[in-house]
């Protein structure tokens, strides 16, 4: 399936090169190939299939390798707990005591066939503790590698201590709740000290996703947790029909192929370069041949010109 989708992607790219091509090799020729209203159309065609791939693959690689989560948020938020409460276990020490988490804390689990690795962080606050701002430095670093972030606050403060939290990580995170960057589950923990009901509350038009409240010591919405995390991870029935499994390499090349063909519709529509265009055309396409193999240039000429019959 991956190679089938990668393979209508080269074709889509093919197609495109070849329009830009023409323009360029054959410039005697009457027909103007950049100002012809299709270019534009493959263009736009190429960059839906490229952007549908990118997405499947994030997803494919995620599945493939685990999700990576790490739990942030102000001390005596319940972290710990919540670490506790996902891996079953008393891995982590839970006390009043506020900075009682100095390093990370990980724990590997297994939700529904998907291997998650948590991390448990240190309180984010200003610390004149030596260890302490170590450890929040640690995990700051941590939300650098993060697929998953679980930010997580004591419901008796309110919306105002999440909203402050999320911009906190937006500062370190700056495409956190963007298509392409970390999932952010946004977590009012310890309901049972609020007297808070235990529910998801959910809205498409917030990027940053849904709000839980939850109880993680009494077990009170941990279940609608579980949930949201499968989703997170991409295993869910719609998405599942379209994934498969992708490696890292995969996703860098696509990567590079989605730049390249940024750049060619910068050369095309704001500077009419159309040698430079079919340059990061041939780039993009040329990333692409890392999962598939190249059309070489006696292809690509001999497209040209059976697509447009030139000299005929």
């Amino acid at each position: 399936m991956f190679s089938a989708r990668v393979n209508e992607l080269v074709a889509s790219l093919t197609r495109l090169r070849v329009h830009v091509e023409a323009a360029i090799d054959f410039p005697e020729e009457e027909i103007d190939f950049l100002d012809d209203p299709q270019l534009l159309a493959r263009l736009d065609e190429t960059e839906s299939l490229l952007e549908k791939l990118q997405r499947d693959a994030s997803r494919g690689v995620r599945l493939n390798r685990g999700l990576h989560a790490v739990i942030l948020g102000p001390p005596n938020a319940g972290k710990s707990s919540l670490l506790n409460a996902l891996a079953g276990s008393e891995r982590a020490i839970v006390t009043e005591v506020a900075g009682t988490t100095r390093d990370l804390l990980r724990e590997v689990i297994s939700l529904d066939g998907i291997e998650l690795t948590l991390v448990d962080s240190a309180g984010l606050r200003e610390s004149d503790d030596a260890v302490e701002q170590e450890g929040v430095r640690r995990a700051r670093a941590e939300l650098d590698a993060a697929d998953l972030v679980l930010a997580v606050v004591d419901d008796r403060q309110g919306d105002a201590a999440m909203s402050a939290l999320v911009e906190q990580l937006k500062t370190d995170r700056t495409d956190l709740g963007d298509e392409h960057g970390p999932k952010l589950l946004r977590i009012h923990n310890q309901i049972d000290r609020s007297d808070a009901t235990a529910r998801v509350e959910a809205n498409k038009a917030d990027t940053f996703g849904p709000k839980l409240w939850l109880s993680a010591k009494t077990g009170d919405g941990m279940p609608a947790l579980i949930d949201e995390l499968i989703l997170a991870a991409g295993h869910d029935a719609a998405s599942t029909a379209n994934t498969f499994s992708a490696r890292q390499r995969h996703l860098d090349a696509i990567q590079r192929a989605s730049r390249q063909l940024d750049a060619a519709r910068q050369r095309l529509v704001n500077d009419a370069a159309g040698e430079l265009a079919a340059e990061e055309l041939r780039l993009a396409q040329q990333s692409l041949g890392e999962i598939t193999g190249e059309v070489s240039s006696d292809d690509l000429l001999g497209r040209i010109f059976s697509s447009f019959c030139i000299g005929k």
